[in-house]
This record gives C-alpha cells, sequence and structure tokens, in this order.
C-alpha cells in the first residue's frame, strides 16, 4: 500500500489514468469543472476504445454539467444520495482518498489518498460493484439535460472557499466531446442497458425468428404494439408516463403480448427478412472501403429503409438540404469514427439536415445490429409500455 499527498497525488493520479486499459470507475460526491477534470484525467481514457466507464456521484452536490455531459457520452452515471466517499478505480488498482473530482481538491487542500492492489483493491471494486447494483438509480436525465446546459464552470467544486494554491493540476491534454448536439444523446448508454434487459426477458420468452438479429426481433415485436396489435396498446404512451412493473410483472406482459405477435406475424407470413435484407444493404454500401463512392440513389435508398423516414416528405427534406459528400462525411464518421458513439452520433447530426436523433439511431441498428438496436418513438413507446422508463421521442 503506497500513500500519496501534495502534487505527487494529481501527477500519480493523471499517470495512473493514462495507464488505463479496461476500467475507470469513479466515486465522488463532488464533480469540479471540466478543464480542471480532463487535466487530472487526461484523454487517453476518452480516446481508447472499450473502457468501462462508470461515475457514481450525488445529484444533491450539482456537479458540474459540462464534465457530467462527457462522463455521459463516454459511459454510464448513477445518483447515490449521501455518498461521501471518493474511490477510484482504475483497471484492477484502487485509490481510495479524501479528494473529490474537483480543482479545489487537488490544488488548494490537504488531501491524501492510499494505492490499493490485490486483495484490497478487489475487496474495494467489490463494495463499487455493491453501491452501483444495489444502492443506487439511474441519474435524473431531466436533471443531467439541465446541468449539461448550463454554463458554469466552477459548478460542483466542493465550496468556493478562497484558499492559497498549493498545487499545480497536471497539464491540460485540450478539450474534447461535448459536440453541441450532445445532449439529445445523452440518455443512449442507459437506454442500451435497458434494451439488454429486455432482448435478455424476450429471449426467455420466444424467438420466432431466430434466423435474424435478434435486436430485428425485438424490433418487429415494438412495431407490432404501436401499429398493428388490434388495440396498439403502447401509442398511448407518446403522451403519458412509462408503466411502473417489476421484473415479474413485465415477463408477464411480454409473454401475453409476444403469443399476440407470434400469431399476427404468422397469419401475416411475416419473418422479419425485410430488415436484414436493408442490413446487408446498408453494410455493403457503407463500409469503410465503400463509402466514399456512395451515390445520391445508394443515399436514397438507405435513407427509404429507414422507418422514420417513411414519410417521403421528410425523406425529401433530407435529400434535396445535403449534398452527397456531406453524407458521406457524416456517415462516415458515424459509422467508423474513433470518438466514443455518442460523440459520433453528435457530429454527424451536427452536420446534416433532417437527419438527427431516431435516423441516427436506425442507421447504427441496421449497419451493427448485433451491437446496436434500432431505435425510434416506436421503440420508445413499446419500452415506456414495458415498464422501461426511456424518453418518448
Amino acid at each position: 500500500m503506497s500513500l500519496y499527498s501534495g502534487q505527487d497525488l494529481g501527477t500519480w493520479f493523471r499517470s495512473a489514468s493514462n495507464s488505463v486499459r479496461h476500467r475507470l470507475w469513479i466515486a465522488s460526491p463532488y464533480i469540479g469543472g471540466w478543464q480542471s477534470v480532463r487535466c487530472l484525467l487526461g484523454r487517453e481514457w476518452w480516446d481508447r476504445p472499450k473502457i468501462d466507464v462508470r461515475l457514481l456521484t450525488d445529484e444533491g452536490a450539482s456537479p458540474n454539467g459540462q464534465t457530467l455531459s462527457r462522463f455521459a457520452q463516454k459511459g454510464r452515471i448513477r445518483h447515490v444520495a449521501g455518498l461521501h466517499a471518493k474511490i477510484y478505480i482504475f483497471d484492477d488498482k484502487v485509490l481510495l482518498s479524501s479528494a473529490n473530482l474537483t480543482c479545489a481538491a487537488f490544488t488548494q487542500r490537504y488531501e491524501a489518498a492510499v494505492w490499493l492492489k490485490g486483495t484490497s483493491a478487489a475487496s474495494a471494486i467489490a463494495l463499487y460493484e455493491k453501491w452501483w447494483k444495489s444502492s443506487s438509480r439511474p441519474f435524473d436525465l431531466d436533471k443531467l439535460t439541465a446541468l449539461a446546459r448550463s454554463k458554469g464552470k466552477n459548478a460542483g467544486e466542493d465550496g468556493q472557499d478562497r484558499l492559497p494554491t498549493l498545487h499545480a493540476l497536471p497539464p491540460d491534454p485540450g478539450d474534447f466531446g461535448g459536440h453541441s448536439l450532445t445532449n439529445i444523446f445523452l440518455d443512449y448508454p442507459r437506454f442500451l442497458d435497458l434494451h439488454g434487459v429486455l432482448a435478455q426477458q424476450y429471449v426467455s420468452v420466444q424467438r420466432i425468428w431466430p434466423k435474424i438479429p435478434l435486436n430485428f426481433e425485438i424490433d418487429g415485436f415494438l412495431d407490432y404494439l404501436f401499429r398493428w396489435h388490434p388495440g396498439t396498446p403502447s401509442k398511448v404512451y407518446e403522451k403519458i408516463p412509462p408503466r411502473k412493473l417489476s421484473e415479474s410483472a413485465r415477463k408477464k406482459e411480454i409473454k401475453l403480448y409476444g403469443a399476440a405477435f407470434r400469431t399476427w406475424a404468422k397469419e401475416r407470413g411475416d419473418d422479419g427478412h425485410w430488415r436484414l435484407d436493408h442490413s446487408k444493404y446498408v453494410q455493403e454500401k457503407l463500409s469503410a472501403k465503400r463509402i466514399g463512392q456512395l451515390t445520391k440513389n445508394e443515399i436514397r435508398r438507405v435513407a427509404r429503409g429507414l422507418q422514420c423516414m417513411n414519410d417521403g416528405r421528410v425523406r425529401t427534406r433530407f435529400l434535396d438540404n445535403n449534398s452527397t459528400p456531406l453524407v458521406r462525411s457524416a456517415w462516415n464518421e458515424l459509422l467508423h469514427g474513433s470518438a466514443p458513439i455518442t460523440e459520433r452520433m453528435s457530429i454527424c447530426a451536427g452536420k446534416l439536415h433532417g437527419f438527427k436523433r431516431s435516423s441516427v439511431q436506425e442507421l447504427l441498428g441496421f449497419f451493427r445490429p448485433k451491437v446496436y438496436p434500432l431505435r425510434n418513438a416506436t421503440v420508445n413507446c413499446g419500452m415506456r409500455l414495458l415498464g422501461f422508463d426511456v424518453p418518448a421521442h
């Protein structure tokens, strides 16, 4: 066990973050300004793919919105009322500290931290997982969005004491993330988690189209609940709050509606293959090698297969207001860029007219159906019917 304090604490903290390869988990009630936090963490955690990023914090401490939005883009944020511990987990090693993730803690206060490895670190990681699963809830999306829109650079600091500067922060790696349209995709990591729960529960009940990706079958199921079921039971959830269902109650609902969907699909002769066929077309034409030669007609065909563009007027506005080179560039960034997925989604939506929230998420789903679900208002309403707290639009 090693002890760090003073200037060494900030320097070592940055070094540990720079070396992270698969896990960055943080628990801190106060979350300081984005410039300070990026000085402490660097940007390797942001640039490297497949790093599991989690943040436990306390909504009551009003953490900095700009910083929260970066964490929401890269990973997941949960709220723990009364959180006081400061735990920093870098892969399989742990820093237990008195210091919040703030500029004041690392530059103006007398803080200390111990570095844990082996069984001691494993115990701290287990405690974090316990709090994450059993003692926390998702950070309120409305509050997250409101905080992310605020411009207060010092919001989230643990007090505004006029203390002298004792230590310097590590060098600033420069700004990254935080596209102007980030807010419309802040819920996406949580949506993926909730859709994953739905997928597990659905497949435990039935699988009627086993030859196509599971996400396509779930899309068919949710589309049925919105458009084709005699009572269109999910449609009303465009305007009313989502239901609150226990896991067992949700499974009963899936069984009930799933049986009706199975019967309807059989009578209709629907095997879901139009989604697979369109997915293959999208994967071929938008592959990294081929996307640079994408033609206007091919763009039109890709757009025609997106359910959110069923209305020809919507499709025409998109096609008439975006040049072919611009669409190539935006779609290439979305599908083949290296930034975190929500940043790529924001960049794509920002470049294109008439190609925003649902269009971006559907295109992702058709291109990588085993990773990303198709998502639009129909999907959201179906999930709300089944007790998942996702936005209607």
